[in-house]
C-alpha cells in the first residue's frame, strides 16, 4: 500500500509539471486584466448600441465581442481588439515556448494596439 501511494505521488508530480507558468505568464495576466478594464470603462461611458442577435438568443457576451462592439462605436481605435488578442496570443506562445524576450515584445505590441 506504501508502496502504491509512493507511485501515485511520483505520478502526479510528473503530470503536473507541464502546468508550471513560465516566466511572463503574470505579465500577459496583467495586460489582459488591464485590457478588461480598459473595455468595461469604454462600455460604461461611452454610447450604446442596439442589442446584438446574440444577445437576444441570450448568449452571454465574450471580452472579444465587447472589444468589437466598443471598436463599432469608436471607443476602441480601429483593429485594437484583434490585434490586441493576437498580440496577447502571441506573448502565450512564446510563454509557453519559455521564450521571456519574445513574450515581453508581443505584450509591448498588444500594448501598443490599444493605444492607436
Amino acid at each position: 500500500m506504501k508502496t502504491l501511494l509512493s507511485c501515485s505521488f511520483a505520478l502526479l508530480s510528473f503530470a503536473t509539471a507541464p502546468a508550471i507558468a513560465g516566466q511572463c505568464t503574470a505579465d500577459i495576466e496583467i495586460a489582459q486584466t488591464n485590457y478588461d478594464l480598459q473595455i468595461n470603462s469604454a462600455a460604461a461611458a461611452g454610447p450604446s448600441a442596439p442589442e446584438s442577435t446574440d444577445a437576444k438568443l441570450h448568449h452571454q457576451p465574450t471580452q472579444q465581442s465587447v472589444g468589437a462592439a466598443e471598436t463599432k462605436l469608436g471607443d476602441l481605435p480601429p483593429g485594437a481588439d484583434k490585434a490586441f488578442a493576437a498580440d496577447v496570443q502571441r506573448a502565450r506562445d512564446a510563454d509557453a515556448a519559455n521564450n521571456e524576450a519574445a513574450c515581453e515584445a508581443a505584450l509591448d505590441d498588444a500594448a501598443k494596439a490599444l493605444k492607436r
